[in-house]
């Protein structure tokens, strides 16, 4: 977005609301959320975001070595609300978690979501602040929630970020046009990086999705991703995915996505296959899709499956491909209270390795949502 289209956005926020003759009703934020327990048990060596851990595992890394663990870090909270303006309104959302990969008894306070939006017309949203990306958007259910199927099919994350976003309800279909500019990757501020490559190119992460909505709550949606690196931009990420979230029924409900792109890792688009360099692209595909069927209010079941595959050259002893097959049994106590079970399959395919890694691991949880 250049200078002249935001100064001309500014406007026309500025002319809605200077236009307005109403007492405005201040936004008033509503807490959610809820508190989880986690007791994992692994037969086979995993790691958690690289790290030898139990709390969000995705890789299997061939060792024999079972273990156990237990935590309480995925209970979250939020706060989230709104208010107006005559026909302007505005809000807010903040989501707290208390993630770190060791599953210890110290965790501490993770800002996940942040966010301020405005619709200053119908179906037009401005939002500012961290939220999730528009590139592959949807996410998983499963007891594993950090993990989220990362390395396992699916890319997209969150960031902070400037969208946009406008859709028409023309009654059977609702289209939907989503736009936005954020930052791309990660700094490292323990190593003293404060402004990376992805700042010094002045190109932020540029992201389009374009969706549909259609029987009630039906949405299907393509999205692409763009971003550069250095001031010579001489490294950039580009890819493409597909979503479809299709709850048919109460007892059959479809999700999945499909994404594939060059140099996603150094977006913060979680691949296998790592980051690219200036002398070597990383090129991956992958998938995932889950089945969730609630039969009664107090069982429902999910069956999911994911695949990565590095479709580039891998050197040796490296990564290759990698799926998981996860099921979960759900049994609902009432409204708010749930205890759940879930098994997980990792099959980690290494270059040049005969076998494959593979790991499984159970998960008991119980949940109480507020």
């Amino acid at each position: 977005m250049n200078n002249r289209s935001a100064l001309l956005l500014c406007a026309a926020f500025a002319v809605s609301l200077f236009a307005q003759e109403a007492t405005p009703v201040k936004p008033r934020l509503e807490p959610y959320g809820f508190v989880k327990g986690d007791m994992y048990y692994a037969v086979g060596g995993v790691t958690s975001w690289g790290k030898p851990s139990l709390t969000c595992a995705s890789v299997a890394t061939g060792s024999d070595t079972g273990a156990t663990g237990f935590t309480a870090q995925h209970t979250r909270m939020g706060l989230k609300g709104d208010g107006s303006l005559g026909g302007v309104t505005m809000g807010g959302l903040i989501e707290l978690d208390f993630f770190v990969i060791a599953a210890n008894a110290n965790a501490r306070p993770r800002m996940r979501l942040a966010y301020a939006w405005c619709r200053p017309f119908e179906g037009f949203e401005l939002r500012a602040g961290q939220q999730w990306d528009l590139f592959s958007p949807l996410n998983p259910t499963t007891n594993n929630t950090n993990a989220n199927l990362w390395y396992n099919g699916n890319y997209g994350f969150r960031r902070p970020q400037l969208t946009l976003q406008y859709g028409l309800n023309l009654g059977a279909v609702r289209p939907m046009l989503q736009v936005s500019g954020g930052e791309t990757a990660k700094e490292d501020d323990l190593a003293g990086t404060w402004i990376g490559d992805d700042n010094l190119s002045r190109i932020p992460l540029v992201q389009g999705r374009l969706a549909a909505s259609f029987l009630k709550n039906m949405e299907i949606g393509i999205a692409a991703a763009y971003a550069a690196y250095g001031i010579d931009r001489d490294l950039t990420t580009f890819g493409f995915s597909a979503d479809a979230k299709l709850p048919f029924h109460a007892l059959f409900e479809l999700i999945g996505e499909f994404a594939f792109g060059r140099n996603l890792n150094n977006a913060n688009l979680f691949t296998v296959g790592g980051s690219g360099t200036t002398n070597k692209d990383v090129t991956t595909n992958g998938f995932w899709v889950q089945a969730l069927s609630k039969p009664c209010h107090y069982f429902h079941a999910v069956a999911g499956f994911g695949d990565e595959v590095v479709t580039s050259e891998v050197d040796d002893e490296k990564i290759e491909s990698n799926m998981t097959f996860y099921g979960d049994l759900i049994f609902p106590i009432g409204t708010f209270f749930s205890l759940s079970l879930e098994y997980q399959l990792l099959r980690t395919t290494i270059a040049r390795k005969e076998e494959a890694n593979m790991a499984h691991l159970i998960d008991i949880a119980g949940k109480v949502v507020f």
